[in-house]
């Protein structure tokens, strides 16, 4: 009699566990969070300019050059040597503030995961429940973070690998590649700042979302 109710305890255990396992997976909290954590190490292994391909020396340099030269307007309007050189300053300044602010956020997004992380585990706890529309948000809101992720992912190597192929070519030859390299890496920095914002909001909002009402 032991011997045929021992695999049937077996079984109803499993059973419960499976069932308690549905139960905590079915509200997707648990995906998001994974797919949170992927995105969260993805930013920290993001790329960052080189100081050394910032400084202004090389671009002295490039300024004397061209302003010795007596330039004119084409009729097309396009840009002079030297206002090529005042753009690329511009677009460095640019460069600086998107890299301090990626830094910024990069801590910030960090810190918001782990508070999100309590908070759900708090909400496990309390054995809180969400509705099917909070469920439907958090599955739409994992999506977007894979979608995020991936991008900031096929970034990497992007922004320094492109500044650093300029080092020794600050020439009037390559002016309209070194203009180009700074405006294609303001661009990448803009996108990933933009996605960066867009889960620091996300993480908000599930905080909100699961947060247990205050006594």
């Amino acid at each position: 009699m032991k011997t045929i109710l021992r695999p049937i305890l077996s079984l109803i255990v499993l059973a419960s566990l499976g069932v308690a396992l549905v139960g905590c997976s079915a509200d997707g909290l648990s995906q998001f969070l994974l797919t949170a954590s992927r995105g969260v190490e993805t930013a920290a292994s993001l790329d960052d300019v080189d100081e050394a391909d910032l400084t202004d020396a090389a671009l002295d340099e490039l300024s004397v050059e061209v302003d010795a030269e007596l330039e004119t307007l084409a009729l097309e309007l396009a840009l002079t040597p030297a206002e090529k050189v005042a753009e690329i300053r511009r677009l460095r300044a640019e460069i600086r503030l998107a890299h301090a602010s990626i830094v910024t956020i990069r801590a910030t997004v960090r810190a918001a995961f782990q508070t999100l992380r309590d908070d759900v585990a708090a909400f496990r706890a309390s054995d809180g429940s969400l509705s099917e529309e909070e469920r439907a948000i958090v599955a739409a809101r994992t999506e977007e973070l894979k979608t995020i992720t991936a991008a900031l992912r096929d970034s990497i190597g992007s922004c320094y690998e492109r500044m650093h192929a300029l080092r020794g070519r600050y020439d009037r030859t390559h002016l309209d590649e070194i203009l180009a390299a700074h405006q294609d890496v303001l661009e990448i920095l803009d996108g990933r700042l933009a996605g960066l914002t867009r889960v620091q909001e996300i993480f908000a909002e599930l905080t909100a979302m699961v947060a247990l009402p205050e006594e």
